[in-house]
């Protein structure tokens, strides 16, 4: 990771961000054994209240790949974990709930994945030492905690909520905004630009996506058309979409057949396996991931990020 990049751009426009590395955490459950006062919820990330304005691509990109994996991991399993990614701090106070105290990045790279996603939450002074105690692990990072006391912590954050005005969903336009898309990733629906949408890696996903929506949340379709590499560049050149219907593209990659294959050879019930098929194809979408595709288009849209941070 280029930690030069993020030590010197990592902290936001609230002052509330602080650098906070990418931290590879443990289940949720085990964090509840290390600290039984825990209070863990599950939320839909999308409506988690930012404290701060989006500037890592980096970082955000690297955690949403660690969704990705556990999708996939699942499809190849039969079973679905939670990605262990140091997990997002929450905290309800005065009657304002769902502010971020830590954790604006993963909470934008989650939305990308899941409606329904499992955080710490904090409502009291014995709560927020709860958490403090999992700093001392090395696998929780919480710069926040270890600073500021309950009322403090809890007023400040308040504030640099009504500063940002923004949800995890608007915390990645925060990134986007920042960059000159005229040479880097084309705008998408989703975190990046996917150039292999039809990739066996992309269309596991997919399943994935549709296998596990009791623990993801209903996927939803970014649209119902999807969008082949060799004419993303008229696509965005000419602002109009003439793209193949779904149904077209279905026969043209054979996707049918495809998502077929994935199933018999994965650990997922078998007697699922059509309403999977069509329940992954509605979910295809600009929106689908593919992490080596992205990987290749990140350096030049990290560069123009920088230069752009730089002149601020």
């Amino acid at each position: 990771m280029n930690l030069s990049f993020r030590q010197e751009f990592g902290k936001g426009s609230t002052g509330f961000g602080g650098f906070s590395p990418y931290v590879e955490g443990l289940p949720i459950e085990k964090y509840k054994e290390l600290s039984p006062n825990l209070r863990i919820e599950y939320r839909n990330p999308r409506y988690l209240r930012c404290t701060d304005k989006g500037n890592d691509l980096e970082k955000i990109v690297e955690i949403s790949e660690a969704w990705v994996k556990s999708i996939q991991k699942g499809v190849a399993t039969g079973t679905f974990q939670y990605p262990s990614i140091c997990p997002v701090v929450v905290g309800d106070y005065k009657g304002e709930d769902n502010i971020i105290l830590d954790g604006n990045s993963r909470s934008a790279a989650a939305q990308l994945h899941t409606e329904i996603m499992p955080v710490i939450v904090v409502k009291t002074p014995e709560e927020l030492a709860a958490v403090q105690k999992l700093t001392k692990t090395k696998n929780f990072y919480w710069i926040h905690g270890n600073e500021r006391g309950f009322n403090d912590l809890m007023q400040e954050a308040l504030d640099a909520q009504e500063k940002a005005d923004s949800t995890p969903e608007s915390f990645l336009e925060d990134v986007f905004e920042r960059i000159d898309f005229s040479e880097a990733t084309p705008r998408g629906t989703g975190l990046y630009f996917n150039t292999e949408i039809f990739g066996d890696s992309s269309l596991k996903y997919c399943v994935g996506r549709a296998a596990f929506k009791d623990k993801l949340g209903e996927p939803r379709t970014f649209n119902t058309y999807v969008l082949t590499p060799e004419l993303h560049e008229q696509y965005f050149s000419e602002g109009e979409n003439p793209i193949l219907s779904l149904r077209e593209q279905i026969e043209k990659h054979k996707l049918r057949e495809r998502f077929s294959r994935i199933i018999d050879s994965s650990a997922l019930d078998r007697d699922r396996k059509e309403k999977l098929i069509e329940e992954a194809i509605q979910f295809m979408s600009c929106g689908a991931t593919d992490y080596e595709a992205c990987m290749k288009r990140l350096q030049h849209s990290l560069e123009e990020l920088n230069k752009t941070l730089k002149k601020e």
